[in-house]
């Protein structure tokens, strides 16, 4: 027993006399007095670091703190880079025929299309995708688990020798139909106006199913201008109420460069009292929205103010729906055009109130959020300040939350459920901290807390997790407790569209 506690104290000895050993060792590293070291002092007095390469380089001490040279002070060294190890590592891949071939030969998709979108826009050792890569992928669209890809690739190829090869298979009569659908959509995502001549012979060919119309006005659609706007338009007056109607009037909306073409066709629609498509032609409009040319705003405002402009509709509540039709479109189009409507809606003009503002619901964007605002001054109907409250919401803008957040108090519970369903349309996070206070106050309003609680979750801001946490476990609050879980789950996972429960 004697025996083995002096061993263990010798041992113990040993271990202290070798980390004393070893203390000391870096002690000296630390302060550069091994003669051996690398980091040791040369005949300059200069301390040296060494580069990976085995080189010494100088370093730069920091500034003494205290600004004086005290021998207790540690010195401070900062380590230089070798210049040329602050270059980024790596071959750097440059994107030419040979590199595409390889990869679209691997069916790595997403690195075909983005060296594809490299040589579109110019930064790509080559000027063009070669044509016999547009020819593979083109013979791709035959085959089902390659066409979705080959499609999408071929829809970023804007080179005229493309679109015209495209185009060509989207009008070869023995193609599949499903390859030319596929030809036709690609070029509805290029917009490759090289396509266009064989496109509007399609679409004015005899005998052109349905199914490959509906795919080639799309592509007249992104293609544009005057010429495949004008195909469109003799589409829609050879479709004014068929199965292909819809697709005309969609690809219409869509056209860009359509304004002249689009209010020439209207006003001799309306010269020939053809009220089907005048409609039509308004609906388009609204599709514009915002983007829409002068000509076809000029047309639609006329509509509107002009007592003359629709008197070849005889029919009284025809004229009144057709009004209201070009209302809604004024509301999309929004500036100058949305002024009139708020006048209606404010005066009741021609008693059209009720008309304006449902139209208000379609008006986009902070300058329609502070022109829409300022009726609630005289908005002292319940149903105006519900349908007001409704088309602040649709205008998705910020400008509109201090409104919508004062109205979770109005007398009204129809306006208090609007404000907070249009508070999740908004999507400020600024509205967060107010509904979470009204939460409470609408234990017994089921439809104000499903609101609330549906708004929290889409706007998604973490600051609510805490409180709808608290309520879920809250068997009081068991009525909406789906609705809680619910919200949760969106502001957890991020995702504004999930319909998970946690």
């Amino acid at each position: 027993m004697q025996n083995t506690r002096g061993a263990t104290r010798l041992l113990l000895v040993i271990v202290l006399v070798a980390a004393t050993a070893m203390l000391g060792a870096a002690v000296l590293l630390l302060g550069g007095g091994l003669p051996d070291s690398p980091e040791a002092p040369d005949s300059s007095g200069d301390r040296r670091r060494l580069t990976p390469e085995g080189d010494f380089q100088p370093t730069r001490p920091r500034p003494d703190p205290d600004g004086e040279d005290d021998a207790n002070d540690e010195e401070d060294f900062v380590y230089v880079v070798p210049e040329h190890l602050r270059d980024a590592s790596g071959a750097i891949l440059h994107v030419n025929a040979e590199t595409l071939q390889d990869v679209l030969d691997k069916r790595i998709w997403e690195e075909v299309r983005r060296q594809i979108d490299q040589i579109e826009s110019g930064n790509g050792q080559i000027e063009q995708v070669p044509e016999s890569l547009v020819r593979q992928l083109l013979a791709m669209l035959a085959e089902s688990d390659l066409e979705k890809d080959a499609m999408l690739s071929l829809g970023l190829i804007k080179n005229a020798s493309a679109g015209q090869m495209i185009a060509e298979a989207a009008a070869n009569p023995t193609l599949d139909a499903k390859v030319r659908m596929a030809a036709l959509d690609a070029l509805a995502r290029s917009g490759n106006a090289a396509g266009l001549t064989q496109v509007q012979a399609l679409v004015r060919q005899e005998g052109t199913s349905d199914d490959l119309l509906r795919h080639a006005l799309p592509a007249l659609a992104a293609i544009g201008g005057d010429e495949a706007v004008r195909t469109l338009t003799e589409m829609l007056l050879a479709h004014p109420d068929d199965r292909l109607t819809s697709s005309a009037v969609t690809a219409l909306g869509k056209a860009s460069g359509a304004g002249p073409v689009l209010a020439q066709t209207m006003r001799e629609a309306r010269d020939r009292g053809d009220t089907e498509v005048t409609k039509k032609l308004v609906t388009v409009a609204l599709i514009h929205g915002a983007n829409a040319a002068k000509e076809l705003r000029l047309e639609i405002l006329n509509m509107i103010q002009d007592p003359n402009a629709l008197q070849f509709i005889e029919s009284d509540d025809e004229r009144l729906r057709m009004r209201g039709s070009a209302l809604a479109a004024a509301s999309a189009m929004g500036g100058d055009l949305l002024d009139p409507v708020i006048r209606m809606a404010a005066n009741d003009e021609d008693g059209l109130r009720g008309v304006a503002l449902h139209c208000l619901r379609h008006a986009r964007g902070d300058d329609a959020a502070t022109k829409i605002d300022v009726l609630f001054e005289n908005a002292s109907d319940e149903n105006m300040r519900y349908n007001l409250v409704a088309a602040l919401g649709e205008t998705r803008s910020t400008v509109a939350t201090d409104r919508l957040v004062s109205l979770l108090d109005d007398d009204s519970d129809n306006v208090r459920h609007a404000a907070a369903k249009s508070l999740e349309l908004v999507r400020d996070p600024k509205s967060v901290k107010p509904m979470l206070d009204r939460l409470e106050g609408a234990r017994t309003d089921n439809y104000l807390a499903r609101n609330l609680l549906n708004s929290l979750g889409v706007i998604g801001h973490r600051d609510a997790l805490p409180v709808l946490q608290e309520m879920r476990d809250d068997a009081s609050w068991k009525h909406v407790r789906n609705f809680i879980r619910s919200a949760i789950d969106k502001i957890e996972s991020g995702n504004a569209e999930s319909q998970r429960l946690r």
